[in-house]
């Protein structure tokens, strides 16, 4: 029931600037952020002596998004930009939440304590402007 609920998931968008010598500042975007589908292969709900923690093992999730960066260096002063679409597939994550659970005037309210995520996986497949170009690099942070 969790996963159907969860997916389509929009994400906000997510801007950098980063000073790179000689280049210059490179501005990076990521948007229309979505994350298509998720599947949870095992999932435990357990009862602790404080409250609930929730874990999941062997997740993946397919995610779709929109790239683009632009930049300018003292050897070009006209902007260099380019832009596309990233198809992204995330496989083997862990995941690990736990809650603190109270009563508040008659009513439970749940608190988070901890959470944690590990990923196995992580394949990028990039689409439009120079992409041809930047798929055989893996130079993506994450």
């Amino acid at each position: 029931m969790a996963e159907t609920s969860l997916v389509p998931l929009d994400l906000p968008k997510i801007e950098k600037s980063k000073h790179i010598p000689i280049i210059g500042t490179v501005h990076m975007v990521l948007s229309n952020i979505s994350i298509d589908n998720i599947h949870v292969i095992s999932s435990t709900v357990k009862a602790g002596d404080t409250g609930i923690v929730i874990s999941v093992s062997g997740a993946y999730a397919n995610m779709t998004m929109n790239w683009e960066y632009s930049y300018s260096t003292w050897l070009f002063p006209i902007p260099i930009t380019d832009n596309g679409k990233a198809s992204i597939q995330v496989e083997g994550m862990d995941i690990g939440i736990s809650f603190n659970l109270t009563n508040v005037q008659g009513s439970l309210m749940l608190s988070p304590l901890d959470c944690g995520c590990s990923v196995k996986d992580i394949f990028i497949k990039l689409d439009g402007g120079a992409s041809w170009l930047y798929q055989g690099y893996h130079f993506f942070s994450i």
